[in-house]
């Protein structure tokens, strides 16, 4: 019911006030004439248009007893106001009396927007949706953008640890990623951890993929062993590692595109292994990390937020290597004469093979 009428809202591009402001749906491409919207088995999202042409998305969970209108306004009132968690600290929680026109009260917009979530729609798409166009060559994602994104999301982490916050659902679906920009956005908050909030009546565990191996139990549906401060630390290594990973024809061994969750729970198997070989070429401190979170055994034994962002900085590609024996007395010869890495004037690069035997040869670049 609630899908035809939205459909007919569409064609007539009128716009309608909700909460203050004046929306419209956003169709989801030229030619469907459907209202674009993300649909699950627990919640539907639908994306709608100001008048400025700002995107805004408004989300109605389905599940009984999983939206508590208090508990995510109280959530609403303790997210920092920081880039990346618009999503969080702007939503707002609707009732039936969101809608101002009269001539709609007898529609089914008010019950359905009853204890909905309205919020801006952050820029970029969510992780799962571009690791798969990765994945199967419909984009690409170059060097320097996966360690934005990895330094993006790990400071957000880090930030939420600074104010003894946990998003406790860290997965594809809820990271979105702007590439162009490096920057990673949040969303859904609505199981977020603070010691002085009130743990919610359904409590998730996290999404299957991206699930600690040493939380008791298999399943999602039982949050406890999460309810804590840095639950989010496993999620964050496995998707800095995805990231850091991610190319065509990688071998998946998930329906949604990476890593099983039985995998995770053995800590061993295909996909990680292939991780942990592309990091070991590529990223080694970032191999090593996610060789600590898979072996750890509590949140608190997993690379911090300040570790993943340290592991993409400018020196941490490959591991160096120390100069050679016999070689030594060369490179100290050549510091003599400014031959250093720190002379911008005159740069020399001396390569391995050069120094098989003397004479030793130095080119100038």
């Amino acid at each position: 019911m609630i899908a035809d009428f939205l459909k007919e809202w569409l064609e007539t591009g009128d716009f309608i006030t909700v909460e203050h402001l004046d929306l419209a749906p956003v169709a989801a491409d030229v030619l469907s004439g459907e209202p674009l919207s993300i649909l699950s088995d627990r919640s539907a999202v639908v994306f709608f248009r100001d008048k400025g042409d700002s995107l805004w998305a408004i989300k109605k969970v389905f599940a009984d007893g999983a939206f508590q209108a208090e508990h995510s306004r109280a959530i609403k009132s303790l997210i920092p106001h920081h880039p990346g968690f618009e999503a969080g600290y702007m939503r707002r929680v609707l009732d039936a009396g969101a809608v101002s026109a009269a001539a709609l009260r007898d529609s089914p917009l008010p019950a359905w927007i009853h204890n909905s979530i309205l919020m801006p729609a952050a820029a970029g798409v969510d992780w799962s949706t571009f690791r798969s166009d990765v994945q199967h060559g419909r984009q690409y994602l170059p060097v320097n953008q996966r360690l934005a994104l990895v330094r993006s999301l790990s400071q957000e982490i880090q930030w939420l640890e600074g104010q003894d916050i946990s998003h406790r659902d860290l997965s594809g679906g809820n990271v979105l990623v702007d590439a162009a920009n490096g920057q990673v956005h949040l969303v859904d908050w609505e199981g977020m951890f603070r010691a002085e909030l009130p743990a919610p009546g359904c409590l998730r565990r996290g999404t299957y993929g991206y699930i600690a191996p040493f939380v008791a139990g298999k399943g999602v549906s039982d949050g406890r062993f999460t309810w804590r401060a840095r639950a989010d630390r496993f999620a964050l290594a496995v998707i800095c590692a995805e990231i850091l990973c991610v190319s065509a024809e990688f071998p998946a061994t998930s329906d949604d595109g990476f890593c099983g969750q039985d995998e995770l729970y053995v800590r061993s198997g295909p996909c990680l292994s292939a991780m942990t070989e592309i990091l070991e070429r590529t990223f080694f401190r970032a191999a090593l990390l996610l060789k600590r979170a898979l072996a750890a055994d509590d949140f608190d034994d997993c690379p911090s937020p300040a570790d993943w962002a340290a592991s993409v900085g400018s020196e941490s590609k490959r591991r160096r290597r120390p100069i050679p024996q016999r070689d030594r007395a060369t490179f100290a010869s050549l510091n003599r004469f400014g031959f250093t890495p720190l002379n911008k004037s005159l740069f020399v690069r001396l390569k391995r093979h050069q120094f098989a035997q003397p004479p030793y040869r130095i080119r100038l670049l």
